[in-house]
């Protein structure tokens, strides 16, 4: 007769992986075996979870983003995507290092499976009160190694960007700047998507990230259409930058005046 606390590790797996207790599972999450806790992520990942179990389980799952076994680490990603439920305070904890931190770890991870992982998983936890969250943290990942990754992440922003209102100072697009650099199709396609989609807070942001990057790698059709977007989504911004303009030339002639009338006193 075996069961799941069998002194054996295969056999604790084995019948780990049949469980569809919670309660069970949860116990050996924590099993000193990366055989036994891959067994119970993949007997979790079979079983549906409605939004209770989803809270209940979720914070007894965290720390596997640091789990030596690099197939742990994936089947927990993966496993995520479960947690759609989830409210949205807790998951905005895991983009910062001092609650949670999952994300931070998963996009420093050493394995290019893990990073890939995340960014899949964002597109299950995307929603209006996260969405700027996601996309100012997959900005960040523009910044990885692999072209592959940083493709699937560009095109994430256009996706993000084209469903949720996303208004950015332009201090947090600075690897969306340098993506300008990418000499690669695709990259430039979905920037392209993202430049148009996106609201910007300052109108100077703007005139330089184009004036400075933009000209010097699109082609000046593709540059005018994206101008276009932007100041159809930015009107307010530039109409409050030509009245400043417009009032300061209308100001310095009558400054001089009364400067002028000033010394003639």
């Amino acid at each position: 007769y075996f069961s799941v606390d069998d002194p054996s590790a295969t056999i604790r797996a084995l019948m780990l992986a049949k469980c569809k207790d919670i309660t069970v599972l949860k116990q050996y999450i924590f099993d000193r075996t990366s055989e036994v806790r891959i067994a119970v992520l993949e007997a979790l990942n079979q079983i549906a979870l409605d939004e209770a179990a989803q809270n209940a389980l979720l914070p007894s799952l965290l720390h596997l983003i640091n789990d030596t076994s690099v197939k742990v680490r994936s089947l927990f990603c993966r496993i995520l995507k479960k947690f759609s439920d989830i409210d949205s305070s807790y998951v905005l904890r895991m983009f910062d290092k001092e609650k949670e931190g999952t994300f931070i770890y998963a996009a420093e991870d050493e394995s290019l499976e893990i990073r890939t992982e995340l960014v899949s998983l964002f597109e299950c936890l995307i929603r209006k009160d996260t969405a700027s969250e996601v996309f100012k943290f997959v900005v960040d990942m523009l910044n990885d190694d692999s072209l592959d990754l940083r493709i699937k992440c560009m095109k994430l922003l256009s996706k993000i960007s084209k469903n949720f209102r996303i208004k950015k100072e332009t201090s947090d697009l600075f690897w969306l700047v340098l993506s300008t650099r990418e000499q690669n199709v695709k990259m430039n396609k979905y920037l392209v998507q993202v430049l148009s989609n996106i609201y910007f807070t300052d109108i100077l942001g703007v005139v330089s990230f184009f004036k400075e990057i933009i000209f010097k790698y699109f082609e000046n059709r593709s540059v005018m259409s994206i101008l276009k977007k932007i100041v159809g989504r930015n009107s307010k911004l530039f109409l409050k930058k030509m009245f400043d303009e417009s009032k300061d030339a209308l100001c310095a002639p009558i400054s001089t005046l009364d400067h002028a009338s000033v010394q003639k006193t």
